[in-house]
């Protein structure tokens, strides 16, 4: 009984942080997302999610430029 409520108490948050992990991923062109319409910034790049078929991905991504610091 003390083995299975171990087992149990080293299981439970394992599974609970690879959910947490996979629903914030970082957005990879092709990869599937949650919202369509909804945007990820990763580096200089800003993804959107698309619906593509009856699959919602990210889209190739659009490349930002950098804000510069020189007022003028």
């Amino acid at each position: 009984m003390k083995n299975h409520l171990i087992a149990l108490l080293v299981i439970t948050p394992l599974l609970l942080s690879s959910q947490a992990s996979t629903s914030h991923a970082t957005a990879k062109a092709g990869a599937k997302c949650s919202k369509v319409g909804s945007k990820s910034v990763v580096g200089t790049k800003t993804f959107t999610c698309i619906q593509s078929g009856k699959k919602m991905i990210w889209d190739k991504g659009v490349t930002s430029k950098p804000l510069s610091n020189n007022p003028g």
